[in-house]
């Protein structure tokens, strides 16, 4: 019996080697939600050392998984071992005759692999989270090898329009072969999703959540939060994410900021946005924020700067509020209008919710990344 085309069964390796952050939890989320697609066989290829490999045993998919790195030794020790590994891939995605190489998120030893992807005539596709570098990540290096795998990618999945409209003006990439696939929320949890009331009578908490670098502008979020604190002082601002900073620890905590500077452990996450009411992004420059998408599927509305993507993630007076600029004043009063009507806090909460549920349910969001797969899977 011949099968048709619309009956064909697409085989695709689902790609990262990533260990932690947001790289390895996006493609668990991906991998769940494509594992039950009638027309895919779905493959993984993980890092053992990565923060969802664990997890990812319980999809009970076949994959190739590897041992990476965990520190500067061993990633120099393991870099030998990439001309071997690379010859495992290729068996790998012959034996099991893929059609398509998905790739999640760049990796320092992608380049290496897709010799065998070329090799073996599949087709690659690669979720292109930044277009270039954020400030304070300078490395020529790593910026090089960006740029190398997506001149080498068939087709592109970018999480925002800025980045797209990025990959074509910066890396000349077809916008024809970029299709913008919004970022879902993560699943840490297992509480159910409710909008959030107002803290009457109680502290009122913001949080910043993520690694802490240059242009996240965290010290801009803490001059804004001491002018917020001088007409609203039962406001409290937590600050949990690893990262160098400048800040002064006894001005915060005279403040009434909680300082949290360490990488934050998957189970501890969902209680940070559980006691939390706002999430602030006061980013001085951005692509977007997986932060985002997880804030809503908890009930939070969010602040943000009108930076990159982000004005894409937020929208103004339904999910969250967009400040005009990048300003301490206009953060501050941003943030103070919220706080100041209960009405607009919960009208903001309960938007949030709605566009997670509806716009951003992985269900929906890989609908559109399985129509990329069948349009050419190789």
């Amino acid at each position: 019996m011949i099968q048709s085309k619309s009956d064909k069964i697409t085989r695709v390796l689902l790609w990262h080697w990533g260990r932690r952050g947001g790289g390895p939890n996006y493609t668990f989320e991906l991998a769940k939600a494509l594992a039950s697609h009638e027309k895919l066989e779905l493959h993984l290829s993980l890092s053992k050392q990565s923060d969802c490999f664990s997890r990812s045993k319980t999809l009970e998919l076949p994959g190739f998984h590897v041992d990476t790195y965990e520190g500067i030794l061993s990633f120099l020790v393991g870099s030998f071992r990439l001309h071997g590994l690379c010859k495992q891939f290729y068996n790998y995605l012959i034996s099991n005759r893929i059609d398509l190489v998905y790739c999640t998120m760049t990796h320092m030893w992608n380049l290496f692999m897709l010799k065998a992807i070329r090799k073996a005539r599949i087709k690659y596709l690669l979720t292109v989270h930044d277009a270039t570098l954020h400030p304070g990540e300078n490395s020529l290096l790593r910026q090089m090898l960006i740029a190398k795998e997506i001149s080498k990618a068939d087709r592109l999945v970018t999480l925002t329009d800025f980045v797209k409209k990025e990959s074509v003006t910066i890396h000349g990439f077809s916008p024809e072969k970029i299709t913008t696939v919004p970022h879902g929320p993560f699943s840490y949890g297992k509480n159910p999703l409710v909008s959030k009331k107002y803290p009457h009578n109680d502290h009122f908490n913001l949080l910043f959540f993520g690694r802490i670098l240059p242009y996240k502008g965290v010290e801009i979020l803490t001059e804004a939060f001491e002018l917020v604190r001088k007409r609203y002082p039962e406001t409290r601002l937590f600050i949990k994410g690893h990262g160098e900073h400048s800040l002064d620890s006894a001005k915060l905590r005279r403040l009434g900021v909680f300082m949290d500077n360490r990488w934050i452990p998957e189970d501890q996450i969902e209680p940070a946005f559980n006691q939390a009411h706002l999430l602030v992004t006061p980013y001085l420059e951005a692509s977007q924020s997986g932060i985002i998408p997880l804030a809503y599927a908890k009930g939070l509305p969010v602040v943000a700067t009108p930076k990159g993507g982000l004005i894409e993630q937020v929208t103004d007076g339904y999910t969250g509020l967009v400040c005009p600029s990048c300003s301490v004043p206009d953060l501050a009063q941003t943030l103070e209008k919220i706080i100041a009507s209960p009405s607009l806090y919960e009208h903001l909460s309960s938007g949030a919710l709605m566009f997670a549920k509806k716009e951003l349910a992985w269900s929906n969001l890989v609908c559109r990344i399985v129509r990329i797969i069948e349009e050419d899977p190789g």
